[in-house]
């Protein structure tokens, strides 16, 4: 997240405005609009606390540590993207350069709304002893970091971003099982299924239960195949994600790749806003977290999914 920017304005007279108009709630007092979301009224996180909740946020949504964050905060019109795999050559002294033969892959941005009102009674709020800020922060992070994570699995590309699982703009099926369980060899079929380019910094994702499914595995002698003492599969390390649907006909409940290729497109940052009336009478502070963003898998075949047997 950028730090010297109009969204995180950085200095100490708007960070304690900031945090002073959230507490006594009314609207953030600046005569340069610094930090306010276009059209919401919200105003951004000053500074220093933008890269404590990213933080937070990194804690729900495992995107934002392996995937590639572009903050596009000065335009919002849908951005292209362009991936190659033109590579350098040498070239003699006073020869032509070379030109690649590559056919682009042009990737479209566009911008997605994601909301939450969270609500706080008057009382604590003016407890002296209760830290807002952290409050405030971890509990907006919690449910943007879930809602994020989801849809960057699940999203449908309509009204929010486009998931690795979804059949349009996802990730390539590198397995599909014979049956309604996964076998070792499967998993195996799907790790040699990325190519080795992709291998060198790829991770697995999957749910609780899927793990689970996994470590039972056994062959012959009764040996799990899975090391109970290795955190890591086939020298990988697991993402556990309960996004991830389980095991069930039809379903993709593993993925494994690069998600450095899964590029999320900043919009406008997280921003708050006071909400002054609306919970007024059960003596209540409400506050609208936004933030403008949209997520895609620019190279399909960076990550691979396993898809199970649907049931005859």
């Amino acid at each position: 997240m950028l730090q010297n920017n109009a969204f995180n304005p950085v200095g100490d007279a708007y960070h304690t405005e900031f945090w002073n108009a959230l507490r006594q709630h009314r609207s953030v007092n600046t005569e340069q609009r610094l930090g306010q979301a276009p059209g919401t009224g919200a105003h951004a996180l000053p500074a220093a606390q933008a890269d404590k909740y990213l933080e937070e946020l990194k804690k729900e949504n495992f995107f934002r540590t392996f995937g590639t964050v572009m903050p596009m905060y000065q335009n919002d019109s849908p951005v292209k993207t362009v991936e190659t795999e033109a590579v350098a050559e040498w070239v003699a002294e006073n020869q032509p350069y070379p030109e690649d033969s590559d056919v682009l892959n042009t990737t479209v941005f566009g911008m997605h709304k994601l909301a939450s009102i969270a609500k706080l009674h008057t009382d604590l709020l003016d407890d002296r002893g209760f830290d807002f800020q952290e409050w405030m922060m971890k509990n907006f992070a919690r449910r943007f970091g879930k809602a994020e994570v989801n849809a960057f699995i699940n999203g449908t590309g309509t009204g929010q971003p486009v998931g690795i699982l979804n059949t349009y703009g996802g990730a390539e099926v590198g397995v599909t099982t014979a049956s309604g369980t996964v076998t070792f060899d499967e998993v195996m079929a799907l790790f040699h299924s990325l190519e080795s380019k992709f291998r060198e910094n790829a991770v697995w994702v999957m749910n609780d239960t899927t793990a689970l499914a996994l470590r039972k595995l056994k062959d012959a002698d009764g040996n799990y195949l899975w090391s109970p003492s290795a955190e890591k599969l086939l020298g990988k390390e697991v993402i556990i994600s309960n996004a991830m649907p389980d095991i069930g006909s039809g379903t993709k409940p593993i993925a494994f790749g690069d998600f450095s290729y899964y590029w999320i497109m900043e919009r406008v940052p997280f921003s708050v806003g006071v909400l002054r009336e609306k919970y007024a009478i059960s003596q209540l502070y409400g506050y609208i977290g936004y933030e403008f963003l949209d997520g895609k898998l620019i190279r399909p075949e960076a990550v691979k999914v396993m898809q199970m047997a649907a049931a005859e």
